[in-house]
């Protein structure tokens, strides 16, 4: 078995599902977390609350997090801005709260109405968390009621995948509650970018763009000092690999992370953003794949054709390193022999480029983000003399 299929129940491989048999009966099983925060422990009813739970325990957790963390470890939590959370930490209470894995084995879908609207969710797990807000009050109970909440929520919690809790046996319904005393994962900051791409996997739809051939190991390649991601929700990949803006414009998605101590930065470049047709980036971030490396790449035929569309239009000339590897991708990935005088002759790129473009509709766009050269872009007027 391909060693990066080890921890993957289903992975999808250059437009192919491969299945591990060891954990693929996990693929039909779901793992979720039920938080009671700190005043909802203190509620009197909290024992009926809890009776109320019939799911499958793997885990229980009491966790503290730090006084003065709480509220950013919320915001990543969340997904939202501090300052929309201040109220919420008062309801909630800033001290310990309860954490609990739940196993669904049969999870089982249905439409509900959320405070989002309607929304098709695990029907159990959404009448469960309804039945504890009733019992303690609205604010002090989280749950998660999809497999992708749950996923997420369990990384950011634990460092731990849904599987690994679903491996275990349940706890006996008198199991005392662990003791943790820890941020969510990266709060802190990272030890190795591979942490970040782990969390990534289990939370969000995200590739890394290009400049991924020495990944991890190496996290820049000579010449091009950032990690270029496209992502769902640039705000949301912000907040969970915990960057902090380098720029103070809104349309800039430059973002500092710390790793072992080193300033890495990161563009996070979203679908929707005119980075490149929006139609293109959802259908070239949909086709991605997990590479061996452990983190979402694009397919050959879109790194080939997002690259040059990089080389081309983002860049006043070709990069000389871009023209190497795009000849050798040519050949290798796409099937084409061209040398790497081609991508330097730019109406000869440009024509092929245009004729992939064309053929699936995609079209030439300029990017909310000014700092991005576009050559499409408009250039500002000439000041009056």
């Amino acid at each position: 078995m391909l060693p990066w299929l080890k921890n993957h129940p289903r992975v999808r491989h250059r437009g192919y599902w491969f299945i591990n048999p060891g954990l693929a009966s996990f693929a039909a099983m779901e793992a979720h977390l039920i938080i009671i925060w700190e005043r909802g422990l203190a509620h009197p009813n909290l024992a009926q609350a809890l009776a109320q739970i019939t799911l499958p325990v793997a885990e229980r957790h009491r966790v503290t997090w730090a006084g003065p963390r709480f509220l950013d470890n919320l915001r990543r939590f969340y997904n939202r801005a501090s300052e929309t959370l201040q109220l919420k930490c008062r309801e909630t209470g800033s001290g310990e709260f309860l954490a609990l894995v739940l196993q669904d084995r049969q999870p089982e879908y249905g439409l509900r109405n959320t405070s989002v609207g309607i929304r098709r969710v695990n029907t159990r797990m959404h009448d469960l968390r309804e039945a504890l807000r009733a019992t303690l009050g609205g604010n002090v109970v989280h749950g998660t009621i999809t497999a992708e909440e749950g996923r997420r929520d369990l990384y950011l919690m634990f460092g731990r995948r849904a599987d690994d809790f679903l491996a275990l046996p349940p706890q006996p319904a008198e199991a005392p509650p662990q003791m943790r005393e820890a941020d969510l994962v990266g709060g802190n900051g990272w030890a190795r970018i591979e942490d970040i791409f782990a969390l990534l996997n289990e939370a969000l739809p995200y590739m890394v763009l290009r400049n991924f051939e020495a990944l991890p190991e190496q996290v820049y390649v000579p010449g091009h000092n950032d990690v270029d991601l496209l992502v769902q929700d640039f705000k949301h990949a912000a907040r969970l690999i915990n960057g902090a803006k380098v720029f103070p414009e809104p349309w800039r998605v430059h973002y500092r992370v710390d790793i072992a101590g080193h300033d890495i930065r990161f563009d996070l470049r979203s679908v929707g953003d005119h980075y490149f047709d929006t139609r293109w980036q959802a259908e070239v971030l949909g086709r991605r794949y997990l590479s061996e490396r452990g983190f979402y790449r694009p397919e050959a035929v879109d790194y080939f054709y997002t690259l040059l569309y990089h080389a081309l239009v983002h860049k006043r000339q070709m990069k000389p390193d871009y023209a190497t590897r795009l000849s050798r991708m040519a050949d290798d990935m796409v099937g084409l022999k061209l040398d790497e005088a081609m991508f330097f002759d730019r109406n000869r790129a440009f024509d092929l480029l245009s004729r992939h473009m064309k053929g699936l509709r995609y079209q030439a766009t300029i990017p909310h983000d000014h700092s991005v050269f576009c050559v499409f872009r408009q250039p500002p007027p000439a000041p009056q003399a």
